[in-house]
């Protein structure tokens, strides 16, 4: 989110990305005003934005070196963190921190069940344990890019396929047609 929100990005080009097809319009405009905002602040300088980005991933890298453990969210829905798509950003940055992509995956499956859950039902895939799982074309381990390219979902032991979760999206974007 702090990439998008103190970057130099312009908030129009932002607000023409496809993803925001899926956002209230009106949700979109208060993001586009929010952000112009920030960019004309007379004290605004891109690169002090730049350089907290990177202290930011110099904090998670440090934390994570010190056995802390991360959890994976973006924070969305804020200005131009759209639901959904946002954590793709979120885990890319969580690798241009050093992440390793398997550790990437456990910041989203097995570290937040520890925090939050009884460890003894959720967080893996094993016999007896609830099972809520993302089936991907290919192996998230070799790039963390391929969590993109979903093949369906697995939620309380239903099965939901991309063509399910296309259509539900499409209904989705009518409603928010731009």
């Amino acid at each position: 989110m702090m990439e998008r929100w103190i970057g130099l990005s312009d908030p129009n080009e932002l607000a023409s990305d496809p993803k925001v097809k899926y956002i209230n319009p009106n949700t979109i405009s208060n993001w586009i005003h929010t952000k112009q905002n920030v960019l004309a602040q007379s004290d605004y300088e891109v690169n002090r934005g730049l350089q907290f980005n990177e202290i930011r991933r110099d904090i998670l890298r440090q934390l994570h070196a010190a056995g802390e453990g991360i959890l994976l969210g973006s924070g969305a829905p804020q200005v131009f963190n759209d639901l959904g798509f946002s954590i793709h950003r979120e885990m890319e940055a969580m690798s241009k921190s050093g992440m390793s992509n398997f550790e990437i995956l456990k910041s989203g499956t097995v570290n937040p069940t520890k925090y939050v859950c009884d460890e003894t039902k959720y967080g893996l895939i094993q016999e007896g344990l609830e099972a809520n799982l993302v089936l991907l074309e290919k192996n998230p381990l070799e790039s963390i890019r391929h969590m993109k390219n979903p093949v369906g979902v697995m939620i309380r032991r239903t099965w939901i396929s991309t063509e399910r979760i296309d259509a539900r999206s499409s209904r989705i974007a009518r409603r928010y047609s731009h």
